[in-house]
């Protein structure tokens, strides 16, 4: 049934935990489902970007992931988020109190991004 609702480009696992978003269209279609999709415990995202389009995706990510009260582990590596990015994303990983596994390798961030 969740399948059904996502973009074309997400894949939700067997037991319904699991969403992996590969794409660099349909990022509006997934941060439409995204906030309803409490029940995640594993969500990857990948915008394959380009052109410098990483950091407004990610503030674009922000805020449909703070409700994802569920998440423990959070895969936005090699997404190109940079520092803007980096302090988008911030307020809405403060949210996720089960988050033990966050991955942002790859996000030509500095250390401003990292303070974030």
């Amino acid at each position: 049934e969740a399948q059904r609702l996502l973009p074309s480009h997400c894949e939700l696992s067997d037991d319904g935990t699991r969403l992996e978003s590969f794409s660099s269209d349909g990022l509006q279609a997934l941060v439409s489902v995204l906030p309803n999709m409490t029940f995640l415990t594993e969500l990857k995202v990948n915008f394959l970007y380009n052109n410098g389009s990483g950091p407004d995706r990610a503030r674009a990510l922000a805020p449909s992931i703070a409700n994802l009260v569920n998440l423990t582990r959070l895969d936005l590596s090699m997404n190109g988020i940079g520092d803007d990015g980096a302090k988008a994303l911030a307020p809405s990983l403060e949210k996720l109190t089960k988050l033990t596994t966050l991955d942002l390798a790859s996000n030509e961030f500095g250390p401003d991004g990292a303070k974030a």
